[in-house]
C-alpha cells in the first residue's frame, strides 16, 4: 500500500512536470501536451537542467536558474527512491512494521541483495514527493508557465467543448481467469489430499 502511494503522488509530480515543459516551451493545452507526451523522466529533467542554465528569456529573476536547478536536483533524488521502490520485488514482510526487498543487479554478473526498509522511511518518501509537487506548482505559478494551459482550459470550458472525464477501461476479470481461480481455490491443499498407495 505505501509502495503504491509513492507511484500516485509520483505520477502528479510528472503531471505538474510536464505543464512545466508545457509553459516553459511556450504552448498550451493539446499541441504542448503533444510535444512533451513522450518525453521520459530523464528526458524532463535534462531540458529542464538546460533550462536553468539560462536559456529562457522571458525570465529576468537571477534566483530562477538556482531555483529551478535545485528542483531539477530534488527531482532526480527522489526519482531514483521512487524506481526503486517501485521496480523491487517485496518477497516478505520483516515484522510489522519493516519489509524485505529483493535487489536484482546485472552488471557482469547476477547478483541479488536484500534490503530492509521501514514503513517510516516509506512514508517519509511520501511526504517529500508531495511537497516537491508543491514547490514545483508555486514555482509555475510564480513564473506564470501555467498561464497558457489555464487560458486553453478556460476557453474549453466557455465554449463546452472541453470532454467530461471518462469511466475506467473494463477492470473486470475474465470469466476464463475466475474459473481457474475457483477450481484451485477448492481444489484441496497437499497436506488434505490423500497420498498414493503403494503398490505391494
Amino acid at each position: 500500500m505505501a509502495v503504491g502511494c509513492v507511484v500516485i503522488q509520483w505520477a502528479r509530480v510528472e503531471a505538474v512536470m510536464q505543464r512545466l515543459c508545457v509553459g516553459i516551451l511556450g504552448s498550451s493545452g493539446p499541441i504542448g501536451y503533444a510535444l512533451t507526451a513522450n518525453l521520459g523522466n530523464r528526458s524532463i529533467s535534462e531540458f529542464l537542467g538546460v533550462v536553468a542554465q539560462g536559456t529562457v528569456p522571458q525570465s529576468n529573476d537571477d534566483h530562477f536558474p538556482k531555483e529551478l536547478e535545485t528542483l531539477v536536483a530534488e527531482f532526480d533524488r527522489l526519482l531514483g527512491l521512487r524506481n526503486r521502490l517501485a521496480h523491487n520485488t517485496w518477497p516478505r514482510s520483516n515484522d510489522e512494521e519493516r519489509v524485505v526487498a529483493l535487489v536484482a543487479r546485472f552488471k557482469g554478473k547476477i547478483r541479488l541483495l536484500e534490503e530492509i526498509w521501514s514503513f517510516e522511511q516509506i512514508e517519509a518518501i511520501i511526504d517529500e514527493v508531495v511537497e516537491l509537487r508543491d514547490a514545483l506548482e508555486i514555482f509555475g505559478e510564480r513564473y506564470g508557465f501555467f498561464d497558457g494551459f489555464k487560458r486553453w482550459a478556460d476557453e474549453q470550458d466557455e465554449r463546452g467543448v472541453r470532454p467530461e472525464p471518462v469511466p475506467v477501461v473494463d477492470t473486470k476479470r475474465s470469466a476464463r481467469m475466475q474459473s481457474y481461480l475457483d477450481s484451485i481455490w477448492e481444489e484441496p491443499s497437499a497436506g488434505e489430499r490423500e497420498k498414493p498407495k503403494s503398490g505391494n
